[in-house]
């Protein structure tokens, strides 16, 4: 995974996943593809060190998928750009103060 990290804790990487696909997807790969990575929103992912708040550029990294052993699942390797909130320990985090007036 490669990374442009700023200064508000917000980067975009470059990852390589695999993924384990449920068979019923096999007909639509990029349907299944799409379900699995918007599980991951908002949510922290070990594998790629960050939160993820949205993803791009998806593509099969492979013309085929993978069963492995007896597990039901079809693993897939797929590359896409994600977008990241991953701040470092120690980094402060700044955010404009909006203020509301009452009339």
């Amino acid at each position: 995974m490669t990374a442009g990290q700023d200064d508000i804790g917000l980067h975009s990487a470059e990852c390589k996943l695999r993924l384990h696909m449920s068979p019923a997807y096999m007909m639509d790969p990029h349907a299944g593809i799409f379900e699995i990575l918007s599980r991951s929103l908002l949510r922290y992912v070990d594998r790629l060190q960050g939160v993820v708040l949205s993803f791009s550029d998806v593509e099969l990294l492979d013309t085929h998928g993978t069963i492995v052993q007896d597990q039901p699942n079809i693993h897939l390797n797929v590359s896409m750009t994600a977008l990241l909130f991953a701040p470092v320990e120690g980094q402060h985090l700044s955010e404009p103060l909006c203020r509301r007036h009452s009339h």
